[in-house]
């Protein structure tokens, strides 16, 4: 937990960090059903394996997802 909420303060101030984590919470959200703690969980966990920042994580789901077909 101390790592998550390291990655998320760094996050916290960079407004354009938290933009795409908002964004990628959404995506989240709508497509697995998931609340907005567990969608910033995923977020969280594709950055732990990833060993990358939460914006990075998040910048990464939101290409993912707009590049994927409707």
């Amino acid at each position: 937990m101390g790592q998550f909420r390291q990655l998320l303060t760094r996050a916290e101030e960079n407004s354009e960090e938290m933009l795409f984590i908002g964004r990628a919470q959404s995506f989240i959200m709508q497509s697995r059903g998931l609340t907005s703690q567990e969608a910033l969980l995923e977020v969280a966990t594709r950055a732990a394996r990833d060993q990358c920042e939460l914006g990075a994580a998040a910048r990464s789901i939101v290409a993912n997802t707009s590049a994927s077909p409707s």
